[in-house]
Parts: C-alpha cells; structure tokens; sequence
C-alpha cells in the first residue's frame, strides 16, 4: 500500500556512513595530534628542568667544597700540593671554624661502568688529612641514571679577566684567584623527539 511506503523510516545510506566516518575519524586525529604535542611539550619541559636541577646541585656542591679550601701554607707539616686540570682538582679544606677537621677534596669525572663511556658522573673523594685510610667518596647531585654528568674547570691568577683570559697553567703551590666552574648534563638516551638534548650550567667563584 502506498500510504505505508511513505511512513516507513528512512535507513542510511553507504554514502552517509562513509561520510560521518571520515570527518570522525580527521576529529579524532586532530584531537589525537593535539594530545600527543601537548604531551610531548610537557615531557620536554619535565626533562629540562630535571637537567637544570641535576647542574645546579652538582654546581653547589662543588663551590661549597672550593670555597672551603685553605692554603697549604696556612698548614703544619706535609700537605698535599693542590692540583689543577681542566677536568679534576685537588684541594685542602676546612668545613669547621675551628680548623679542627682538615680533608683533601678531589673533584673528577668518572664513567660509570653500566653505560659504558656515554654515561659519567662527578665524584667527590674526601681523605682525612691526618689519616692513612681510604678516601671516602661520593657522586655529586642525584644519581638519575637518565643523565650524564661532567665538570670543566678554567683558572686564572688574574684579578681582572675576560672570558679568554682564563688558563690552566698555574704555580703548583698557589691556589687560582678566580675559577669557572662548567658543568655539563646530558640524556644518556636520545630524548622525546628523537633529538639529543644537554644543558650547561656556568659559575664563577673567588678564591683567596
């Protein structure tokens, strides 16, 4: 009967469903693009300022130690001389007012045994001045084995110096007036992005 053919509901057709299919599936893709950059944005930025906090621990620990340190002369009987390299030194320091507690610090770059030469660290190795026994030894900031740390010294016996005028060649009994510290952090593995990724922490401290 014709007034029941009219009354019947319309189905949809292939064309419609493609349709509503393809512009479903370009929303979900954009909103799936917007999802994975916003994510990637948030990861870097995580990843960075773990970078720059993983320096800047590295960094106060070792000017803590610097500042500390005293000259050999200012010391009664035989005294380690202090050593200066681009990348290690050696120094005597004091951590009480008294000058009670003397150590001789060594700052320098280890690579850990895990991760083969790509992964270092810094090592502090403190010795009692007075004592035969083994130096006691510690990383320097947080060991995150998602980075690779390392530490650059420049030295300078000059009160006035620009940028170039740092040197590495100094008196062997004399402490450097001026130090730059440099300290490098770097991803073991590639980061988010595919791209290698590495921040540089630079501090300078007086001496003596």
């Amino acid at each position: 009967m014709p007034w029941l053919r009219k009354n019947r509901p319309r189905g949809v057709t292939l064309i419609e469903l493609i349709v509503v299919s393809a512009i479903l599936s370009v929303v979900l893709g954009l909103v799936f693009g917007i999802f994975m950059r916003t994510r990637t944005a948030t990861l870097r930025g995580q990843e960075e300022l773990a970078m720059e906090t993983q320096a800047r621990l590295v960094a106060d620990q070792i000017t803590s130690i610097l500042q500390s340190a005293t000259p050999p002369s200012a010391l009664d009987g035989a005294v380690p001389p202090p050593e200066f390299r681009p990348d290690a030194c050696r120094i005597v320091s004091t951590r009480d007012s008294d000058g009670g507690l003397f150590q001789v610090w060594t700052i320098s770059n280890v690579k850990a045994e895990d991760d083969g030469s790509r992964h270092q660290r810094v090592r502090l190795a403190a010795k009692p001045l007075d004592s035969e026994g083994s130096a006691q030894e510690q990383m320097a900031g947080l060991q995150d084995d998602r980075f690779s740390t390392s530490v650059f010294f420049q030295y300078t016996s000059r009160h006035s110096l620009r940028v170039d005028d740092y040197q590495t060649q100094l008196p062997a009994d004399q402490y450097p007036l001026l130090i730059r510290v440099r300290v490098r952090v770097k991803k073991v593995q590639p980061s988010t992005g595919g791209e290698s990724r590495e921040y540089e922490l630079v501090t300078s401290l007086r001496m003596l």
